[in-house]
């Protein structure tokens, strides 16, 4: 694949500085708003890919996770708790307090959560992809990069039409959308944009003999546009959806312990299926047998099977075991209005005001031990609400000095309430009860042992809420200077500020299983308390940070650009970004500890290390040209960006929980080139490619990974105060560390030089159009080859969480008028199973479970203009 890669970029060099032919078609105009005003693509000196609305629907691309495929050093990718969004390889953790490094907005609004990324792709225009810093223009959490989602408007003078779509798809899909638009008084247009869809899933759950993830998703879209003069337009948008997914992507893969083992994995492993511990498990007393109740997830995972999985918490369905309050999956509710308002004070100066209010409410419910045990569910209530005004004054471009000026202010908040249960019982299939004091312990206090309520517990629970708000205030300029025919110099500067408050923390509970009418009721028992502090390593705590978390940041931009010709031109631009930062979203976030009497003793009200987290920055070179060559047959675009990014933002999973914070700098090099040919009047190939070389340039605190934290046990270093006093405090590169009090906290390796992301990733692209006859049909085909390197898909970067390099091959093909079109598609016709991401298996150190992307789908659609 490697040659491959470097063939094409070979020939896309040869191509474009040997090509001077005359040909009989040219390649259409593409305009974008990467600079906030429309230009031509080849006129912006960023790194950008512009993916058509025409092209969304053909490929039958339903959310950003599946455009990002078609996009080179562009990544979307969905875990069971938050959706992430990379570029260049850089990309926030998996944390629902983080926020992105590549800002999203829809209309000019942005879209501050990960959640958010979610939304669905419908009845739209474009999608522009921009790379590296975009600070300046767009603000904070751009470090990255920024995707602009423009959708199709009302326009003032259309005449009423509409479109409608119906289409069906493997894995029981079913899908209806289109619009309806049109002037409905003479200075006033509406549109009317719809969306529905249905799937049942592509993984087999072997549990209960669904497939999931199933999709039911609605979307509406309501736009208008006034415009009762030449020089004033209001337009306004309105969206609301509803996605309910149910049942996960995640599967094991793994399924082998380490030793020594924790209590918890000796369980999970005797009892989900490995037969050699079946001698070593007091549990046998009790009649288990000895290769466990559900052997199959080790022969899966040992077959290396990647379509089928074993998970108990799956709603209502035959033989499923529904703990906690929400069955497995999600439902989020959107609500997105935008208005914006343009008016021209003559001789180029123009206003612009944009007002959005952006909404989400979601439940979520997880298998949280992600086996077939009933043993850890979670439910998740959140709600965000963001309220954002911009006003932007700008001059007319074609000036010796042009420039933009702005000011931005959004308010936000968020909230999530949590719930962790935890099922002593494993669902009754044991006659006891694992959430109990020992006999030894409860000897040393002094109670008796194993009574339900007191010192044993069937069911215990994390009750947890998080609430955090935040205001931003910015102010930025850009200018330009045609300092001669052929050179131009822009600086930009935005300056921000920003305050967050938090309001955090965790109570445990218990309730009796034929009772949830206490679920989420607190329960100070001391013993439970302690039950959970030795197994599960939880902690009541209630954080308020007073005062506020304040953030300021000032971000240049410099950017030098020389036109060679009127087809011709390069750049070179400096740019800065940062991304803010805030507090842990995890309800198992320890609070700090002190000896008392010499016993560690928690202090609920003082946050532990891990729960405030820093600013992340980006400093970022780039140098590229825009080449329209051949007679404007063939485009040829390419960049070259040098970056580093400092406190880099990340979360890593270790032992029961998710470690966040700063503890990273990286260094990003890359290569983008993009080449698209119309070869003539029938047939357009395309290349769109990229190089990368991104590496953490220091990373001395890196989460270890489950063989070395199976060490740092051996060596007595566990939660608390240390098990020995062996001298030895490392483990293959495990660091264990101690806080003031001299107490073990946590256990670190260093990751400086070594990188989880691959070297490569593009897309082949080809398209044919015939006329058929002289009735004016046409027959286009399309085809388009998805590539990308070997990369690690877990922050420890273990090597168990591997995937090895491979392709997604995508079709359409099919018949279309003026008035209507017949389409059959294919994604991932090779039928490819691929990782987006993975985890340590919680509670089962050893195990590792992957997040997989969707296999082969094939499908047809239907199409009627009227």
């Amino acid at each position: 694949m490697k040659k491959v890669f470097n063939h094409i970029m070979a020939l896309a060099i040869a191509v474009t500085f040997t090509s001077t032919g005359i040909f009989a078609a040219e390649l259409e105009e593409i305009i974008v708003t990467a600079q906030k005003r429309e230009q031509n693509l080849q006129d912006v000196a960023v790194s950008v890919t512009v993916i058509s609305g025409e092209k969304i629907a053909n490929a039958a691309l339903h959310n950003l996770t599946q455009l990002s495929t078609y996009i080179p050093n562009f990544s979307v990718t969905e875990n069971a708790i938050t959706t992430i969004a990379s570029m260049r390889g850089i990309g926030p953790g998996a944390n629902q307090s983080f926020e992105q490094s590549v800002g999203l907005f829809v209309d000019g609004v942005h879209l501050a959560k990960g959640r958010q990324y979610r939304t669905g792709l419908f009845d739209v225009e474009r999608v522009e992809v921009l790379r590296g810093p975009q600070g300046v223009l767009f603000g904070k959490n751009t470090l990255a990069g920024a995707i602009n989602v423009v959708s199709a408007k009302a326009n003032v003078g259309e005449e009423f039409g509409g479109r409608i779509s119906i289409g069906a798809e493997g894995n029981g899909g079913e899908l209806i959308e289109g619009n309806i638009h049109g002037t409905m008084a003479k200075n006033f247009a509406l549109r009317l944009s719809f969306k529905d869809r249905q799937e049942d899933g592509w993984i087999d759950n072997l549990y209960n003999g669904n497939t999931s993830p199933t999709t039911d998703e609605t979307m509406v879209r309501l736009s208008g546009t006034w415009q009762p003069r030449d020089d004033f337009s209001l337009s306004f948008r309105h969206t609301d959806g509803d996605n309910v997914r149910t049942g996960s992507t995640a599967l094991v893969t793994h399924w082998e312990p380490l030793f020594p083992m924790t209590q918890t994995a000796g369980l999970a492993f005797f009892l989900v299926g490995y037969a050699p511990l079946a001698a070593l498990n007091p549990f046998v007393a009790y009649g288990f047998p000895g290769d466990g109740f559900f052997p199959q997830v080790h022969n899966i995972a040992s077959s290396g099977q990647k379509v089928a999985y074993l998970d108990s918490n799956y709603g209502p369905t035959p033989g499923s075991i529904n703990l906690g309050i929400n069955p497995e999956g999600t439902h989020t509710e959107t609500q997105d209005t935008s208005m914006t308002i343009e008016y021209d004070f003559g001789d180029g100066l123009t206003f612009t005001s944009i007002t959005g209010r952006a909404e989400y409410t979601y439940v979520d419910g997880i298998d949280a031990d992600f086996l077939p045990i009933t043993l850890v569910s979670r439910d998740d209530w959140s709600s965000y609400a963001q309220d954002s005004q911009e006003f932007r004054i700008s001059s007319s471009a074609d000036r010796e000095f042009s420039w933009l000026a702005g000011v931005y202010w959004d308010s936000q908040e968020q909230d999530i309430e949590r719930l962790i249960d935890l099922d002593g019982s494993l669902g009754g299939i044991y006659p006891g009860t694992i959430l109990q004091l020992s006999p030894a312990q409860a000897g040393y206090y002094g109670v008796p042992y194993g009574i339900e309520g007191l010192t044993s517990f069937t069911h215990t629970t994390r009750i947890g809420y998080w609430n955090q708000k935040t205001d931003s205030r910015e102010v930025y300029f850009q200018g330009t200077y045609q300092a001669s025919d052929n050179l131009s110099v822009t600086v930009g500067g935005r300056y921000s500020h920003e305050t967050k408050h938090i309001r955090a923390g965790t109570d445990i509970g218990t309730y009796h299983p034929g009772d949830k009418s206490t679920i989420q009721t607190p329960n100070p028992n001391p013993f439970l308390a302690a039950i959970l502090g030795s197994f599960f390593d939880t902690y009541a705590h209630h954080f308020d940070n007073e005062p506020e978390r304040n953030t300021d940041h000032f971000i240049p931009s410099l950017v030098f650009e020389r036109t060679i010709d009127e087809n011709n031109m390069i750049y070179f631009s400096f740019a800065k970004g940062f991304k803010s930062g805030g507090f842990n979203a995890a309800d198992d976030q320890n609070p700090e500890f002190q000896l008392v009497n010499g016993v560690p003793t928690p202090m609920p009200t003082v946050p532990g290390i891990g729960f405030e987290y820093d600013d992340e920055t980006a400093t970022s070179y780039e140098i590229g040209g825009k080449h329209t060559l051949a007679n404007g047959a063939l485009r040829f675009n390419w960049a070259y960006a040098d970056a580093e990014y400092k406190n880099q933002q990340v979360s890593t999973f270790v032992g029961l929980g998710f470690v966040v914070g700063n503890a990273a700098s990286s260094v990003v090099k890359t290569l983008e080139v993009d080449l698209l040919w119309q070869a003539n009047d029938n047939l357009r190939l395309g290349i769109n490619a990229a190089y990368l070389d991104a590496v953490y340039d220091s990373f001395p605190a890196a989460a270890c990974n489950a063989m070395q934290m199976a060490g740092m046990r051996g060596l007595g270093w566990t939660g608390g105060a240390p098990m020995s006093t062996s001298p030895v405090t490392n483990y293959l590169g495990c660091q264990a560390r101690f806080n003031a009090a001299g107490l073990f906290h946590s256990s670190v390796q260093d990751l400086s030089g070594l990188t989880g992301v691959g070297k490569y990733n593009g897309s082949l692209i080809a398209d044919y159009t015939r006329e058929v006859g002289s009735s004016g049909m046409q027959f286009f085909f399309s085809g388009d080859y998805n590539f990308f390197d070997d990369y690690l898909y877990t922050g420890d970067l273990d090597p168990i969480d591997f995937q090895e390099a491979s392709e997604r091959v995508n079709l359409q093909t099919g018949v279309r008028t003026d008035k209507w079109q017949m389409i059959v598609y294919g994604r991932n016709i090779t039928d490819n199973a691929i990782a987006n991401g993975g985890f340590d298996v919680p509670l089962a150190d050893g195990a590792h479970a992957t997040y997989f992307g969707e296999t082969e789908v094939w499908g047809a659609r239907f199409t009627y203009n009227f």
